[in-house]
């Protein structure tokens, strides 16, 4: 009996230390993942990584890890010509292959969630040098509501947009805008109609995510426009590789 009972107690110190094994290998590939990912995406910090599945060890060495998923405060990307951030980026990748001694991981699915601020929208689509321009806000029920801004006062009726993806395109449109005439300084402008309608109807293109991720949804929140990510073969750490 004595002898069964300092089995189980060797047993049960021996699964305490495999599993600390474990987790301090995870704790140091995170790491690793964070640091190749940072070089692949030109970030300029470390992203927060979490590896799913349980034993690591084992994925390890089967070089194919269960789930990884990313966070980034604040990501790069392209809106045709200028620089915009999409911030809280979040991808959850799935069954992700470890190639070229873990230089490379590249992810069999991926999806996700990030946000474009509504501010970084109005900075996005108004000139630095125009006195004219326009405020974007939550308009509920999946709308956003814009505002026509001079000075950067907003001026006139709140209209409700749409805002909907095809592709790498992000549009923003409105059904009907109101009558300006009556608005003080504003009304009195040629052609405010036309001026309103180019200003209000966006059509940008989206590029700069991760390769092999896409956008395949938007919804307007709160906190501003929330984009839905989605993608195949991603590639989370290394080059493409060569065709």
């Amino acid at each position: 009996m004595r002898a069964l009972r300092i089995g189980l107690i060797l047993l049960v110190i021996l699964g305490g230390l495999a599993v600390a094994a474990d987790r301090l290998a995870v704790n140091m590939a995170e790491g690793e993942i964070a640091s190749k990912v940072r070089q692949t995406q030109g970030l300029d910090a470390d992203p927060s990584v979490s590896i799913g599945g349980f034993p690591f060890l084992t994925q390890l060495v089967g070089k194919e890890l269960e789930s990884v998923e990313l966070g980034v405060d604040s990501y790069a990307v392209r809106v045709d010509d200028q620089e915009g951030a999409v911030e809280d980026l979040t991808i959850r990748l799935e069954d992700v292959r470890l190639e070229n001694t873990y230089e490379r991981a590249v992810a069999a699915r991926a999806s996700g969630e990030g946000t474009l601020s509504y501010a970084e929208m109005q900075r996005l689509t108004v000139p630095e040098d125009s006195t004219f321009g326009v405020a974007y806000s939550y308009g509920g029920d999946g709308e956003i509501e814009l505002r026509v801004t001079v000075m950067g006062q907003a001026v006139g009726p709140a209209m409700g947009g749409d805002i909907t993806v095809e592709g790498d395109l992000v549009r923003v449109s409105v059904e009907d805008i109101p009558s300006f005439a009556d608005v003080p300084v504003v009304g009195s402008i040629d052609g405010i109609d036309e001026r309103i309608r180019e200003r209000v109807d966006q059509q940008r293109q989206l590029s700069g995510l991760p390769s092999g991720v896409e956008v395949d949804g938007l919804e307007a929140t709160e906190d501003g426009v929330t984009l839905r990510l989605s993608g195949t073969d991603v590639i989370l750490a290394g080059t493409p590789a060569a065709e």
